[in-house]
C-alpha cells in the first residue's frame, strides 16, 4: 500500500511488516524519514523529521537557510557540490564543466501498475499493487530523475531504481548513476557481504562499520564470484532470528558498487547500483538513462526472515513466469567424467546410468563444438564437434529417447582468438584499438 499526505508532501510505503517513509522538506529535497516496523497511517510524520539546526563548523548552509546544511539531510537521491560531502547518489559533469546538482521536488504519480525497466530484468508487480514516481528536478541545469518505488507487500520487499532524463539543450556526462540510498540516522551497524572466488562462492563476511566508507564492488564486467550484488546492514545484536536488519539486493549482473558511510555525524549512508568505475555515460538533449531495479527488504526477527522475504520475492516476482514454482530436476553433468575427452558411446552409457538412478535431466557440458578437444581452442564455433558421430542432435535425441531432458554448455561472452567466429570477425572482440589479438 502507497498513502500519501498531500499537505506535507509525505510519502508513506507499507508492506505486510514494513513502513518505508520519505517526504520533500521546506527546501525542496526528497528525505527519508523512517524505513523499519510498519507504522499505522497517520495525518503527518513531523515527529520523524530529525534535522540538525544552527551552525556547525566546518559545514555550508544550503542557500539562504541559516543552519540547514544537506551534509546531516537523510537524502533519498544526494548529489554533489551544495554542501553535502557524503557520497553522491548520482554525479553529473555538464557541458560547461561544472559537476553541482541540486535536485528539487517538482511532481508526483501513483499508478495502478509498475512499468517494466526497458532493456533491463525487472520483477513483477503483486496484483492490485502501486507504484509511486517522484520526480525531481534541478532548476538550473534542467535535469530531472524520477525516482520510481514498488511496494511488494507479501514478501516484504520495496524496489527502487531511477531515470535521470536530460532536458537541456546540450549533452552531458553521467559519471555516477547508483539506484538507491537509505540515510540511517546511527551508525551502530555490521555490514554483511558475500565474498569468495571460483568454487567457493558466496562466503558470507561480516564487519563493524566505523566513520568512514567502506566498498563493495565488481570491475570484471560481470557481478562476479568475487563480491555478490548483494549487502545486508544488521544491528550488533543481531542474529538468524532475533534483531534488526535489512537487506540490499541489485538485479544486475555488470560491474556493481555497494557503499556504506558513517559520516562524523553518526548517520549511516548505503548505496547500491552500477560501479562508477571506469563509469562514463554521455546522456545526448532529451535522452533518459535508467538505472538498475534494486530490492530492499526489512526484517524484525533476523537474517533468516530476510533471506527468506527475498527468497520468496525472487521466487514469486523476479524468476521468468514459466519456471515459477517448478521443481527443479535431477540432474546429470558429464564434466567431472570425460573432461573434454568424450564420444557418442561415452555419453549414451551415462545417461544410461543416470536414468538407472532417477536422473532426469543430462547436461553435455565442455567440448562439444568446433574443434573443443582443450581449453585453448574454439569457443564461438557453436557447431557439432567430429569427435560426436552424429552430432548433439543424435545424442540429444538418444537422451530424451531414454525419458530425460537434455541440456548443453555454452559460454557465448567469450571466444577464443583461435576460432573461426574470432578469424572472421576479430572487430566483435572487445580489445584496444592499437592491440594485436591472436
Amino acid at each position: 500500500m502507497i498513502s500519501i499526505n498531500d499537505e506535507g508532501l509525505e510519502f508513506h510505503l507499507q508492506t505486510k511488516r514494513s513502513s518505508y517513509l520519505i517526504k520533500v522538506t521546506s527546501t525542496g529535497h526528497l528525505v527519508h524519514l523512517h524505513y523499519g516496523d510498519r507504522l499505522t497511517h497517520r495525518p503527518h510524520f513531523d515527529a520523524l523529521e530529525h534535522l540538525y539546526h544552527g551552525k556547525m563548523g566546518s559545514s555550508t548552509d544550503y542557500a539562504d537557510v541559516p543552519g540547514q546544511t544537506l551534509n546531516t539531510f537523510r537524502l533519498e537521491v544526494p548529489t554533489f557540490g551544495k554542501g553535502d560531502y557524503r557520497s553522491p547518489l548520482l554525479h553529473v559533469e555538464y557541458a560547461d564543466g561544472s559537476r553541482v546538482t541540486d535536485l528539487l521536488y517538482q511532481s508526483h504519480q501513483l499508478l495502478d501498475s509498475k512499468p517494466s525497466l526497458e532493456g533491463l530484468p525487472s520483477a513483477s508487480a503483486e496484483p492490485d499493487s502501486q507504484h509511486l514516481v517522484i520526480t525531481l528536478v534541478d532548476p538550473v541545469t534542467k535535469l530531472e530523475v524520477d525516482v520510481h518505488y514498488s511496494v511488494f507487500s507479501q514478501s516484504d520487499v520495496i524496489t527502487r531504481h531511477l531515470m535521470v532524463r536530460n532536458q537541456a539543450h546540450q549533452p552531458v556526462q553521467l559519471l555516477r548513476a547508483l539506484s538507491s540510498c537509505v540515510d540511517f540516522a546511527d551508525e551502530s551497524w555490521d555490514l554483511i557481504h558475500l565474498q569468495g572466488k571460483w568454487i567457493k562462492e558466496a562466503q558470507i563476511a561480516s564487519q563493524g562499520l566505523e566513520k568512514g566508507t567502506v566498498q563493495i564492488d565488481s570491475k570484471k564486467g560481470v557481478s562476479s564470484a568475487n563480491h555478490n550484488p548483494f549487502i545486508a546492514l544488521a544491528r550488533k545484536e543481531t542474529n538468524e532470528h532475533l534483531g534488526a536488519c535489512y537487506g540490499f539486493g541489485l538485479m544486475y549482473s555488470g560491474n556493481h558498487l555497494s557503499v556504506a558511510e558513517v559520516s562524523p555525524y553518526n548517520q549511516t549512508r548505503v548505496m547500491t547500483g552500477i560501479n562508477d568505475f571506469d563509469f562514463r555515460w554521455e546522456l545526448e538533449s532529451g535522452e533518459t538513462f535508467t538505472t538498475p531495479e534494486i530490492a530492499l527488504t526489512y526484517s524484525a526477527s533476523g537474517l533468516n526472515r530476510m533471506s527468506q522475504q527475498m527468497h520468496q520475492f525472487i521466487n514469486q516476482h523476479v524468476i521468468s513466469e514459466q519456471w515459477r514454482g517448478v521443481e527443479r530436476p535431477i540432474q546429470v553433468n558429464n564434466w567431472e567424467a570425460t573432461y573434454f575427452d568424450f564420444d557418442y558411446d561415452k555419453l549414451d552409457a551415462i545417461a544410461q546410468k543416470a536414468k538407472s538412478i532417477g536422473v532426469e535431466l543430462f547436461v553435455l557440458d565442455d567440448g562439444w563444438f568446433g574443434k573443443r578437444d582443450d581449453d585453448t581452442t574454439s569457443l564461438g564455433d557453436y557447431f557439432d564437434n567430429p569427435k560426436l558421430v552424429g552430432g548433439i542432435a543424435r545424442i540429444s535425441e538418444t537422451v530424451k529417447g531414454y525419458g530425460l531432458k537434455f541440456g548443453i554448455w555454452v559460454e557465448p561472452e567469450m571466444v577464443s582468438p583461435d576460432s573461426e567466429l574470432f578469424r572472421a570477425h576479430p572487430e566483435w572482440a572487445i580489445a584496444h584499438p592499437s592491440a594485436r589479438l591472436r
